[in-house]
């Protein structure tokens, strides 16, 4: 397996997070419905639904300030505010204030409680609602604790209503489910062309800035060394061979290269046929980078019924410490050494310290 080819997908934590927005949206729309619905109960000198909808919109306000705060985990919020509302419903069907409209809430159950609870809790809170709908218009027992007179028709057909909504809002929440995860499938697809090469597999050079940019920010004091390797003769493949066999030279490099580097290194494909490692470890990169040529050099790179064989030129650049505008001159410095090695007849290392931009240029000179 190459070495930093995964990424990470969204997080559980952001996740959590998402949900929790949900939530505090939720309880900030009830606390103004139910706010509203209060001041109109009051007009309408409905006193006792406006006693109910006044408590639910307090505890909505309540609910939403223990989440924003962070005193009261947040499952317990879900789960207090799940028996406010089977509370509140319950009383809008046994009350039916006013002239039974109020129980028409009900209906908008499964579709606010899977949006905002998922699709697996939001089922469990409908399908109680549901068994309490059916307890008290379908049950002679339950019909005993009515206080408004539904007809017989409404109380056989409402059940019924509310199954169909039931139904609609799963199936509603199964495509919208569906599309989110071909979405996010689509994104991470993006994301990862973006930051890896489509024939490697291997970071891009856009990945790689970015990775190099996280190592040169983090405060060692152990030196960081880029590496800068380069294919000797590998337009001569292309010429003779094709260019499917450079691709298949190009894998095979970018297999033994990432295979071969300290744990914490990164490999990018820097374009054409050009490597780079970049690594800040207790390793000895000259080392390293010794075992990868002679591994290059040894290694048949079977392409159709031939054996090819390659070798690659390798420069070094070492720094105590760089800074992000540096980087160019740091990667510059690691060129410059790779070509060193190539004008010294290739398939070789050369190693060189980087401390300034006057330090390069004395370099490019030699």
């Amino acid at each position: 397996m190459l070495k930093n080819f995964s990424e990470k997908t969204i997080t559980g934590s952001a996740y959590d997070k998402y949900k929790s927005s949900i939530f505090s949206v939720l309880n900030i729309l009830l606390t103004a419905v139910s706010g509203v619905m209060t001041v109109v109960n009051l007009v309408t000198r409905e006193n006792k639904l406006a006693i109910a909808t006044g408590v639910f919109t307090v505890l909505c306000l309540v609910n939403y300030l223990f989440v924003k705060t962070g005193l009261v985990r947040e499952s317990i919020s879900v789960i207090v505010f799940s028996v406010e509302a089977m509370f509140l419903m319950v009383y809008f069907i046994v009350s039916g204030n006013p002239e039974g409209f109020s129980v028409l809430w009900t209906l908008l159950v499964p579709a606010i409680s899977m949006y905002a609870f998922g699709k697996k809790h939001g089922m469990c809170f409908s399908i109680i609602m549901l068994l309490t709908i059916i307890f008290f218009f379908w049950v002679p027992y339950g019909r005993e604790f009515l206080r408004y007179e539904y007809s017989e028709t409404f109380m056989l057909r409402f059940p019924m209503v509310y199954i169909c909504l039931f139904a609609a809002a799963a199936y509603t929440d199964t495509i919208l489910s569906g599309i989110y995860r071909k979405l996010k499938e689509t994104e991470e697809n993006a994301r990862h062309l973006y930051r890896h090469d489509a024939l490697t597999g291997i970071y891009s050079r856009h990945a790689f800035y970015e990775e190099l940019e996280k190592i040169l920010g983090e405060s060692s004091d152990i030196p960081v060394s880029l590496v800068m390797l380069d294919i000797d003769g590998f337009k001569e493949i292309n010429d003779k061979y094709g260019h499917n066999a450079g691709d298949a030279v190009l894998k095979k490099m970018a297999c033994i290269v990432s295979e071969n580097i300290c744990e914490d290194g990164i490999v990018c494909r820097w374009g054409g046929e050009e490597f780079v490692v970049v690594s800040r470890c207790d390793h000895d990169s000259y080392e390293m980078c010794e075992k990868i040529r002679k591994i290059v050099e040894n290694t048949a790179i079977l392409y159709q019924d031939t054996e090819l064989y390659v070798t690659v030129s390798v420069g070094i650049a070492v720094a105590e410490s760089v800074n992000k505008s540096q980087l160019n001159d740091f990667i510059n410095c690691a060129d410059t050494a790779m070509y060193i090695s190539k004008k010294e007849g290739k398939n070789k290392t050369t190693v060189r310290n980087f401390v300034s931009e006057e330090n390069l240029k004395f370099f490019q000179k030699t």
